[in-house]
């Protein structure tokens, strides 16, 4: 019994360490684009929120709907200021953004996905507006139930799908792969 514990926490653990996947993304823009002092400003707010709510989750706190509305709201005012090849990914981050606003606090679980959902379109966006990403860190769990890369500001990994359960599972991978 005890050899099969044993086994079964490592191959958690190993689960757990550098593997770097970045599929399921929404296609980025190339080449890349640039985008308007005004625009930055509203993805900028959003970006703020996604912090916000990416630190509740580390934390395992699970109220943020007004983070996640300020995510759509911001996202759907950069939308007409950026070029075509960003408007997609606005567009999917307000539309789950909405979606994680109105979901229901009692299954942690589910937001984490859905957070997932947002990181998503978040990630291209910031591939294919590079601009976006300084300052920024790009971070992939492989545990993750669903879509695992998330951004955080620090350096050090504070995963958000696995919280204070697995805090530092995952790996730093670089933007462009």
């Amino acid at each position: 019994m005890r050899v099969l514990v044993i086994v079964g926490l490592s191959v958690l653990m190993v689960g757990c360490k550098g593997e770097t996947a970045a599929a399921n993304e929404p296609a980025a823009a190339t080449p890349a684009v640039t985008i308007s002092a005004d625009a930055k400003t509203q993805i900028d707010r959003a970006l703020s929120a996604y912090e916000h709510i990416r630190s509740e989750l580390v934390e395992d706190r699970v109220a943020f709907a007004e983070s996640a509305t300020l995510i759509a709201t911001a996202s759907t005012a950069a939308k007409p200021l950026v070029p075509e090849a960003l408007k997609a990914h606005l567009e999917g981050m307000a539309t789950q953004a909405t979606a994680l606003a109105s979901m229901s606090t009692s299954d942690p679980e589910a937001l984490r996905e859905s957070f997932g959902d947002i990181s998503r379109h978040l990630v291209a966006l910031m591939r294919a507006a590079p601009s976006l990403q300084r300052g920024f860190h790009l971070f992939h769990c492989p545990m993750a139930q669903d879509y695992g890369n998330w951004v955080q500001r620090t350096e050090g990994i504070s995963n958000p799908y696995m919280g204070q359960r697995m805090l530092q599972c995952g790996a730093e991978i670089q933007f462009d792969s």
